[in-house]
């Protein structure tokens, strides 16, 4: 699983100006104007740096990103999987969209605002069972 510090090329214990010079570094290589076609690639960078270099919202994002790797070391049971375009589907309308959980039924335990954090894929609880749902970012 990626995370916005993969992206920045850097590490979680890096420090607000670590963070400034791996993002200015990977803006040198990915930005449009320097002759880069991934525009993707160049807006996720952007969105990493945002949410990491404001404090509260990095300490949300280490705590989600927490949360995670939790889940993916806890794997070892039933995972649903879950493609979603997000070229098509965002927020709330992807939310409409995702599946039951095929063992009870009941919906898996997702905030709009997680969804926003999914780089390639995430794991997300079943509010009633054991169960996880992949989603995959294709």
């Amino acid at each position: 699983m990626k995370s916005y510090y993969d992206l920045l090329e850097t590490t979680g214990t890096a420090t607000q100006n670590e963070l400034k010079q791996a993002y200015f570094a990977c803006l040198r290589v990915s930005h449009p104007d320097k002759g880069a076609s991934d525009l993707d690639h160049f807006n996720l960078l952007q969105k990493a740096y945002e949410v990491l270099r404001d404090p509260s919202k990095r300490k949300e994002y280490d705590a989600w990103l927490k949360e995670q790797l939790i889940r993916a070391d806890d794997v070892f049971g039933i995972v649903d999987e879950f493609d979603w375009d997000s070229t098509c589907q965002t927020g709330d309308h992807l939310l409409e969209s995702l599946p039951s959980c095929r063992c009870c039924g009941d919906s898996y335990l997702i905030e709009s605002e997680d969804l926003d954090l999914i780089i390639d894929f995430a794991y997300f609880d079943c509010a009633s069972c054991s169960v996880k749902l992949k989603i995959l970012k294709v």
